[in-house]
């Protein structure tokens, strides 16, 4: 079958990230950023759920085209941002940094993509309370690269809706959870999982579920 043959090649040509980046940060288990940020071992993701991720990103090619066509100017795409505390160095790169005349000045540009029942729940909840990881990575690059505000879109793959909006940059929000980022990957050993038990839904989803339980 030839989408056997794409997810195959997928896999194939498959390089992990190392390390933790400003994508990731955000995440809600203090033992999850150990792992991550200690490079420990996964295994390679699925070949359809990497072709998933291929399609986010020419998502994002498509909307900064359409955007342009639309009369907004689009700079500093995959902008590296630096986030540094000691020894430790985490690292990001942002989708670009938008102007436009209906925008109150230079604005973070941050693109994703989704299903329907995660475009159902972004409506419902707003950008912020939709993903914590999410809300992380845009006031952190927002924050570092000293821009005010921050324009979000979502794509929904499966009818073309757009969800778009404005945020104000919140400084103070991306200080304390760094501080909780830093305290957690610092440690010696994996810090305290967020998990109750390993058949809890989050721990069945986690990468790092069969290490970080057999470590109890």
């Amino acid at each position: 079958m030839i989408g056997d043959k794409i997810y195959q090649m997928h896999q194939k040509e498959y390089k992990s990230r190392p390390g933790l980046g400003l994508s990731q940060a955000g995440h809600p288990c203090p033992a999850w950023l150990w792992y991550c940020y200690h490079d420990t071992p996964t295994t390679t993701p699925d070949g359809r759920i990497l072709d998933i991720f291929k399609l986010g990103d020419l998502v994002e090619e498509k909307i900064i085209h359409d955007l342009r066509k639309c009369g907004y100017t689009v700079l500093d795409q995959q902008r590296l941002v630096t986030l540094k505390q000691g020894a430790i160095v985490l690292r990001g790169h942002i989708d670009g940094i938008i102007e436009g005349p209906d925008l109150p000045g230079p604005c973070l540009l941050e693109i994703k993509s989704s299903n329907k029942a995660r475009f159902s729940q972004l409506n419902k909840l707003g950008y912020e309370a939709w993903d914590e990881k999410y809300k992380y990575q845009i006031h952190a690059y927002a924050t570092l690269l000293r821009l005010d505000n921050i324009l979000t879109i979502v794509y929904c793959k499966d009818s073309s809706e757009y969800y778009s909006e404005l945020l104000s940059t919140d400084p103070e929000y991306f200080y304390d959870k760094s501080v909780k980022v830093f305290d957690a990957i610092k440690q010696k050993s994996p810090a305290e999982r967020l998990c109750p038990r390993q058949d809890w839904w989050l721990a069945k989803m986690c990468d790092y579920s069969s290490t970080c339980w057999s470590s109890s």
